[in-house]
């Protein structure tokens, strides 16, 4: 007879509030990463909708696999309206769209988690990490507490669950006290009245179970009209003397568990007392976050710089950019590079240096900066590339037009550099509004009182040697670092020796780029050359070469002739230029201008002709930026094929992606069972295809009993195939008997089995099968098809080595009596 599941009992119902206890203790550490209580709703969700799939496991007696794949059902079903609702335009409704971000959601969201700076509560869709966390703990703590003998195991995946919360979390805590606390009372508690309901259970005290006669045979646990064995009978529960014994010593039982708990509980509360305040009420733990790198690589993105006169020369007088609201004498920042590797000064990334890394930003909430804030609007023109122009120190920066979305989630920001970053890419029609606190930068003069500050910067390679003999020359005697600075401007913009060009046509000679040999010929030659680029590396080098924090910034900066009208400043490529930043202790990063006036010219040296092949095609041209910063959906597409493939063909990455999106859910519920389906199909036939008829009919037997245990219907493994066969009888299979007399006859009999008699009996075995079925109901026949119970390792169908002993002993067996 079956017995009642745990879970509809009144002590399911305090199992259920002990793993809702903690788990609310581990999930309450979410709190710091999110910044609030943004983790709580999906996370109460999940762990209420796992709580629903293990009772429902549990009431249905549905194995784990199945209760798996009804867990993974619910996820499906549930995830858009407790994880997926803050995201804009998502359907709480199981669509096609939630489905998707749901499936591959479910692998992206670790990474997207680990590597965005908190508070994650600005990204909508990073709210199933503590949906599924919530519902898979609360699936397998609640099956564990309800359906195994020993409860302790539910804390198993209690620990994997805190455990997960720490390591996707911050190095900040919540409660720590609290919830260690918290996890120790309600374990200790709940373990040990498991302790004491399981040791009442087994006493014989007369609430448990029937005693028997002194005389006469043990009748069966908790039924006292069973028999006993051969010249005894059952007894009536609760007679005897040993449940008058228990009932004495039931008290004192009682008494000696709750003081036992008292003391656990109580060292158990003094230790972390004493141990949190020995760590000064602070602790430190190893959390993801501050392990990885981003996955953002600027490796595949070209420097900046390297396009400078491409701008000024090229798209001098195009409209890259209309700029709103910007205060007056503010520069538009595209990129801050402070890597030299002797080829280009590029943009680099490390955590815990002035670098700085390239961080996920939300539309608001970039930074915490402090000061009165400059709201910002940019339209993209002629502009393209991932570099996204920017000013101050960014509060929020949202993306406006019909590839806003795509912008908006793929935008990165630096905040130690205030750069920032857009992988997809902007390109003409885009547009955005930031704000920013920016604030009016101090010049030099007024900073000679000013101390450097320390920064960690990436080490220089490959720097001519000529660098740093001409910024000792350059920076003079001088002991401050304001006037050693002041010292090499004025020796870069000498107007006697440093004169500006572009090496556009009608310039003097100056070919661009910014590598060692150019920097070593540019600060070697006669008169230096250049404009914003040369003149901006070339004295960078020479501060850090002295051992001063320097960095090169490229934007855009107004002069005379930019066009401007009123607030609104139209950036043309004549606008950009590149700069030097200093770091003070007193002022941060400072801008300096080493360039020279762009009417600084070279006069004594006879122009190039414009009629002239300009030199600077002869150099390598920029690398081609639009390939690198346009992910892979958005290239344009290949117009060289037939015309007849343009819109014939079949869109095949689009129907890849429908089977995957439809095909992986179902390959997840359908497949554990269709792997049970064969493997008891595979079961069978070989029963079927033994060699020795008598086996055929042992396997039989097996096949019957096999589909009983599915059913949940316990068959002594120690029972004579009679003993089980009565007892298969009573649960509504009357062949049963009769099919155990046989299987005894063929197996151990005397006389030889044709293959009629063994059809037949397998023909038995099925229509005792169907009898088995009808009378449990279609539920339990459905789980009895998916159920793992008979093909569990002591229940296996005999192997070659085992069949080979076994028919080697029946052989013998019937040899002896006669069988051919």
């Amino acid at each position: 007879m079956k017995t009642r599941s745990r879970a509809l009992s009144l002590a399911g119902l305090v199992d259920a509030a002990a793993v809702l206890a903690l788990l609310a203790a581990a999930l309450v550490g979410l709190q710091p990463v999110y910044g609030g209580a943004g983790w709580l709703i999906p996370a109460a969700g999940g762990v209420v909708v796992g709580a629903a799939v293990a009772f429902a496991a549990a009431w249905l007696r549905l194995g784990p696999l199945i209760t798996a794949g009804a867990a993974i059902l619910a996820y499906f079903l549930t995830g858009p309206g407790l994880a997926l609702r803050g995201i804009p335009g998502m359907s709480v409704l199981p669509t096609g769209p939630a489905l998707r971000e749901l499936l591959f959601g479910s692998v992206q969201v670790w990474r997207d988690f680990v590597t965005t700076t908190p508070p994650v509560s600005r990204f909508p869709e990073l709210a199933l990490v503590p949906f599924i966390i919530g519902l898979a703990s609360a699936v397998v703590m609640m099956s564990l507490a309800w359906r195994v003998r020993r409860p302790a195991w539910a804390l198993v995946p209690f620990a994997v669950a805190w455990a997960a919360v720490i390591a996707l979390g911050t190095s900040d805590v919540a409660w720590p006290l609290a919830q260690g606390l918290a996890a120790v009372a309600v374990a200790l508690v709940w373990l040990a009245w498991r302790r004491r309901e399981a040791v009442r259970a087994a006493a014989p005290d007369g609430r448990a179970a029937g005693t028997a006669g002194a005389a006469g045979g043990a009748g069966a646990v908790g039924d006292p009209g069973a028999s006993g064995a051969p010249g005894g009978s059952g007894v009536p529960a609760g007679s005897g003397g040993a449940g008058g014994a228990s009932a004495a010593t039931s008290w004192p039982v009682r008494l000696a568990t709750m003081r036992g708990t008292a003391i656990l509980l109580a060292v158990g509360v003094a230790a972390a007392t004493v141990g949190y305040g020995s760590a000064g009420g602070s602790l430190e733990r190893l959390v993801i976050r501050d392990q990885i790198v981003p996955p953002l690589d600027l490796r595949q993105y070209a420097s900046p710089l390297v396009g400078f006169r491409q701008l000024v020369g090229v798209k001098k007088d195009k409209a890259l950019l209309t700029v709103q609201g910007l205060p007056e004498n503010a520069r538009l920042r595209l990129a801050v590079m402070d890597g030299y590797d002797g080829t280009v000064y590029n943009v680099t990334s490390a955590a815990g240096t002035d670098s700085g890394l390239y961080d996920r930003a939300a539309a608001e909430q970039i930074t915490d900066a402090v000061g009165p804030s400059q709201e910002v609007t940019v339209t993209v023109g002629d502009y393209s590339g991932v570099w996204v122009p920017d000013a101050g120190a960014l509060t929020a920066l949202s993306f406006a037009g019909p590839r806003a979305e795509e912008l908006q989630d793929a935008l990165y920001y630096n905040a130690a550099t205030g750069g920032a970053v857009a992988p997809a890419g902007l390109r003409e029609g885009d547009s955005y509004t930031f704000a920013a606190v920016v604030e009016e930068s101090e010049g030099l003069e007024a900073l000679t009182g000013s101390a450097l500050a320390n920064a960690s910067l990436p080490a220089l390679q490959s720097v001519p040697d000529v660098v740093a003999g001409a910024g000792s020359e350059f920076a003079g005697d001088s002991k401050v670092p304001a006037e050693r600075i002041l010292s090499i401007v004025t020796a870069l913009q000498d107007p006697t020796q440093a004169f500006f060009s572009h090496g556009l046509d009608g310039e003097v000679a100056s070919p661009p780029g910014h590598s060692a040999a150019r920097v070593q010929s540019f600060l070697t030659a006669d008169q230096m050359i250049g404009d914003d680029e040369q003149y901006a590396v070339a004295m960078a080098l020479m501060l850090r070469q002295l051992g001063m924090p320097a960095r090169v910034v490229m934007g855009f900066k107004a002069g005379e002739s930019s066009q401007i009208s009123g607030d609104t400043w139209t950036v043309k490529g004549a606008d950009a230029h590149a700069w030097v930043e200093v770091k003070f202790e007193d002022a941060g990063w400072v801008p300096i201008d080493p360039t020279p006036p762009e009417n600084q010219i070279l006069t004594e040296q006879e122009p190039r002709a414009k009629d002239k092949p300009n030199p600077q095609v002869l150099q390598p041209p920029p690398p081609p930026e639009e390939p690198a910063e346009l992910p892979p959906e958005n290239l344009p597409e290949d117009s060289s094929g037939d015309d007849e493939d343009a819109g014939g063909g079949l869109n095949w990455a689009a129907i890849g992606r429908l089977v995957l999106m439809i095909g992986l859910p179902l390959l997840i519920l359908l497949g554990p069972p269709a792997v049970i389906w064969y493997l008891k199909r595979r079961r069978r036939l070989r029963r079927q295809r033994l060699a020795d008829p008598s086996m055929k009919l042992s396997g039989g037997w097996r096949e019957l009993t096999d589909y009983a245990v599915d059913l949940g219907v316990h068959v002594p493994a120690a029972g004579t195939r009679r003993e089980n066969g009565r007892l298969l009888a009573d649960r509504g299979s009357p062949a049963a008997v009769q099919l155990a007399e046989r299987a005894d006859a063929g197996v151990w009999g005397s006389y030889y089995l044709s293959d009629a008699e063994v059809a037949a009996f397998w023909a038995d075995v099925a229509t005792a099968r169907k009898q088995l079925g009808e009378g449990s109901g279609f539920m339990s026949r459905i789980r009895a098809a998916v159920s793992v119970s008979s093909l569990r390792t002591g229940r296996r169908a005999p192997g070659p080595r085992r069949l080979r002993r076994r028919v080697s002993r029946v052989t013998t067996v019937q040899i002896g009596k006669g069988k051919p």
